[in-house]
């Protein structure tokens, strides 16, 4: 199991790391997406790609595109993927046919973050019904999502948290994008 959380934006030096311990805190697993200029995502306990190494079915860093999963996809091999590897095949439906189409294809019961290098762009999104929890919180230049409450209290200035709702939207799983700046 792994749990996902983020943060983009222009947060002060030693917010990420309070984030991943709040996470950690929170939840005996803990992944990552730690955006600030660079993209490293970390799962911990399995070590982590950026800074050092990692490939594991829940997180990937192919080519422009990061991406960070917490759940299963179930229709995986319908979609011509192994189950053992949803975010090698996340990647390649996103290539293929965008965010929101990729999401109209997935079934299952996931909350996942990818952050395509390129358009700077980072999409948050969780399954259909809404079985994982994601929440997010935003304070002034800061942009924060998180599987567990408890790691979003470590946000500086944060007013409110917010959980991403599980309702359908024309059919479409629950989504925040952040575009990042020039």
């Amino acid at each position: 199991m792994a749990r996902i959380i983020g943060l983009v934006g222009n947060a002060e030096r030693g917010q990420n790391e309070r984030l991943v311990r709040g996470m950690l805190l929170a939840s005996c697993f803990g992944s990552a997406v730690d955006i600030v200029g660079a993209v490293r995502t970390a799962t911990a306990g399995l070590g982590t790609f950026g800074e050092w190494t990692c490939e594991t079915s829940a997180c990937t860093m192919d080519g422009n595109i990061s991406v960070v999963v917490d759940g299963l996809v179930f229709n995986g091999e319908e979609l011509g993927f192994s189950a053992d590897e949803p975010v090698r095949g996340i990647v390649c439906l996103y290539r293929e046919r965008g965010f929101w189409m990729m999401l109209e294809r997935l079934n299952g019961d996931f909350a996942l973050a990818l952050y395509d290098h390129d358009a700077r762009t980072l999409s948050v999104a969780r399954d259909r019904v809404g079985c994982k929890p994601l929440y997010y919180a935003t304070a002034p230049g800061v942009f924060a999502f998180a599987a567990r409450l408890r790691a979003l209290a470590t946000v500086q200035n944060c007013k409110e948290c917010y959980i991403a709702s599980g309702v359908v939207i024309e059919g479409r799983a629950q989504l925040l994008e952040f575009q990042l700046g020039p």
